[in-house]
């Protein structure tokens, strides 16, 4: 994600945190910039991925967090109770944090805004330049709500 940020031309000029629900971030591919801003939070599973977003969030000191549940089970993701959503999303508008949920299946039914990428990668993808595998990821957003 932090990659997908630079390569679209983001600078990461802001502390961010990774909440890593599948012990799957590798910080090499990133640059060394990005990494001294990175707050790296590796869990071996949702329920502790959500616990620890919900300390950061709660903290406020970070103006975004990251959590990547894609590496994690389906099932285990959808076994994360409602409220554990509805609370990150509290918290976050209370903090003022801009928090991005990462998952492997539609779950968080209080997010804001909803994008799906449509697209996945062969393992010969890994040669291609991270600006092009960019610019042929087509997405749509299926859900916007407006904050009240």
């Amino acid at each position: 994600m932090l990659a997908l940020m630079e390569g679209i031309g983001e600078t990461v000029r802001t502390s961010v945190a990774l909440v890593d629900g599948g012990d799957g971030f590798d910080p090499a591919f990133i640059s060394s910039a990005a990494r001294q801003r990175l707050l790296w939070v590796r869990c071996k599973e949702p329920m502790m991925a959500a616990k620890a977003a919900d300390l950061l969030l709660r903290d406020g000191n970070l103006p975004r967090v990251l959590m990547d549940l894609q590496l994690c089970q389906t099932q285990a993701v959808r076994s994360l109770p409602l409220q554990v959503w509805h609370r990150l999303r509290l918290q976050a508008e209370k903090s003022g944090v801009a928090l991005c949920v990462f998952t492997p299946c539609q779950v968080v039914a209080s997010a804001r805004t909803r994008v799906v990428l449509e697209r996945s990668f062969t393992l010969g993808a890994q040669e291609t330049l991270r600006a092009d595998l960019l610019a042929g990821l087509p997405s749509h957003t299926l859900l916007r709500k407006v904050a009240a």
